[in-house]
């Protein structure tokens, strides 16, 4: 059982590493765009944050429906991203 759960446990927590790395990009995006320091016209950018968007809206929708928007700012990717980590954490106690 050992055997199949720590590789397990390893894939699960790399593919949340992954999901934490794409809010980080889209947010990041985000901002850039929306300062006008990333033309959202270029495919490039475009396609990346397409992308980004896609993987990460369906996990976010949930939180924003019940977040409030603090000074105007979208905190829900904060709180996603401390989710993730206390699931990653809980994991890593659990399986070790």
């Amino acid at each position: 059982m050992d055997g199949i759960l720590i590789p397990l446990a390893m894939v699960t927590i790399m593919a949340l590493d992954l999901v934490v790395w794409l809010l980080m990009i889209a947010v990041i995006m985000h901002w850039l765009m929306a300062f006008n320091i990333l033309n959202a016209r270029q495919p490039l950018v475009n396609m990346v944050h397409n992308f980004c968007e896609r993987i990460t809206q369906p996990l976010l929708q949930p939180l924003r429906k019940r977040l409030p928007y603090v000074a105007g700012v979208d905190l829900s990717p904060l709180v996603l991203i401390l989710l993730i980590t206390f699931i990653q954490l809980l994991i890593k106690h659990n399986v070790a």
